[in-house]
């Protein structure tokens, strides 16, 4: 286990060391030739106060980027945890409804939720906030003074939901993909004849053997949800790491799209080595 880790982390390194160069290419083509610029990549100054559009105070680019990677970490938390626990749970789940002939159930919650007219209500109420207010579900005006400041956890919740939305259901086509072809290799009836009742025969003999595809998938949408912060950041105007890469695109900086982009590129990375750890544990446990 220990040389398969030192082996991941090299891996890693050079993973690393490549979105860096990959990055400093990409910032001198876009800024140093496309828009003729007279910044380069060598003259990047990440110690030095961002331009007063990105920060009155006159902020670093590294402060400034790192303050707005802390604000998209609530939301980076609750859309992953909230597309994992979706995706695994509700594949799982409608691969076993699926074998029972009772895939239907898991269109019923959405169904009677389209009948009645709250449901359509809060949609119509969010889309008029959105284009009115711009921040939809937004409690800027309420401070906390002690305890818990919920009210930043509300707002990264507005923002992962589409996130969750569209994750959840790329992870659950994944999980339902996966989980239907080994049930559809599995003889099930030898099983049955054996007195094996139908979930010891769904959870030990189809969920079991392929415990390591399903965690292979845990990266899978990571990606996605990366890119989708981007846009729903700048959409929702939070300030996030994602608004941090966009507004330095539209105000010139480049330390603060380096930065930026960066630290969105390892983040894929660590979950890459994290996926890798897990199914090379999982294997190891197989055999």
């Amino acid at each position: 286990m220990m040389h398969f880790l030192i082996r991941r982390l090299l891996v890693l390194s050079l993973r690393i060391g490549s979105i860096a160069a990959v990055l400093l290419v990409l910032i001198e083509i876009g800024f140093g030739w496309l828009r003729e610029d007279s910044i380069h990549v060598w003259n990047l100054a990440f110690s030095a106060p961002v331009s007063p559009e990105l920060s009155p105070s006159g902020e670093s680019a590294v402060t400034w980027v790192w303050r707005a990677f802390g604000n998209s970490v609530p939301t980076l938390l609750i859309a992953m945890l909230g597309i994992w626990m979706i995706g695994y749970g509700w594949g799982i789940l409608g691969s076993r409804f699926r074998s029972l002939g009772a895939s239907f159930l898991l269109r019923a919650p959405f169904g009677i939720a389209a009948c009645f007219p709250g449901f359509w209500l809060v949609i119509l109420i969010s889309l008029y906030s959105y284009f009115v207010w711009e921040r939809p579900g937004f409690a800027d005006e309420i401070r906390v003074e002690q305890g818990p400041d919920l009210v930043v956890w509300w707002n990264a919740s507005v923002v992962a939901l589409p996130l969750i939305l569209v994750g959840s259901s790329r992870l659950l086509r994944a999980v339902s993909s996966v989980l239907t072809d080994r049930a559809a290799e599995t003889h099930r009836g030898a099983f049955f004849l054996l007195g094996a009742s139908s979930e010891e025969v769904f959870y030990q003999q189809v969920c079991r053997p392929v415990r390591h595809q399903l965690a292979e998938l845990l990266d899978r949408v990571f990606p996605l949800t990366l890119g989708g912060l981007v846009i729903v950041e700048t959409a929702f105007h939070q300030g996030g790491i994602g608004f941090a890469f966009v507004k330095g695109i539209r105000e010139g900086s480049t330390s603060v799209v380096f930065l930026s982009a960066f630290l969105i590129a390892c983040l894929g990375a660590i979950l890459a080595l994290v996926r890798e750890c897990l199914v090379y544990w999982l294997e190891r446990r197989e055999s």
